[in-house]
């Protein structure tokens, strides 16, 4: 089933037959929908981005990330074979570089960190988002 969606918020709130058990949140609602869930786990609310809404059995919306698990879980497996690290991931001290502006970059981003890249550079199409990304993450940078 397809649906088109312009207002997340305004879809939740007036859909009345929530017989889905689930949702998958892609592009432009994923940072929107974060507002929409009565639940969030703290990692997703670090990030700013949902991907994930299930639908509870009282009604209530719970939203998570998990770019940040997936995304992460296939970058170290595939560098499994590089020197390892005092934190155990192959990420940590490595330079890691983010393309993109989507909730994802912010989810792939906050993994990055929290496995202990040691720099983390943004490229963006738009300076006014790459600028938002390195504020929210506490980056080094260079204009």
């Amino acid at each position: 089933m397809y649906l088109l969606v312009d207002d997340i918020a305004n879809f939740f709130w007036n859909y009345s037959s929530f017989d889905f058990a689930g949702f998958s949140c892609t592009i432009p609602h994923k940072e929107a929908a974060l507002y929409c869930c009565t639940e969030i786990d703290p990692t997703t609310k670090a990030i700013g981005a949902i991907n994930c809404i299930m639908n509870r059995p009282d009604g209530k919306l719970s939203g998570c990330n998990t770019y940040y698990i997936g995304a992460i879980f296939a970058i170290e497996e595939g560098l499994q074979g590089s020197q390892p690290s005092i934190s155990g991931s192959p990420l940590a001290g490595k330079l890691f570089v983010v393309v993109g502006a989507s909730g994802a970059r912010k989810a792939i981003a906050y993994g990055a960190k929290e496995k202990g890249a040691r720099v983390l550079l943004v490229a963006n199409h738009t300076m006014d988002i790459t600028r938002t990304m390195i504020v929210e993450h506490s980056l080094p940078h260079k204009f």
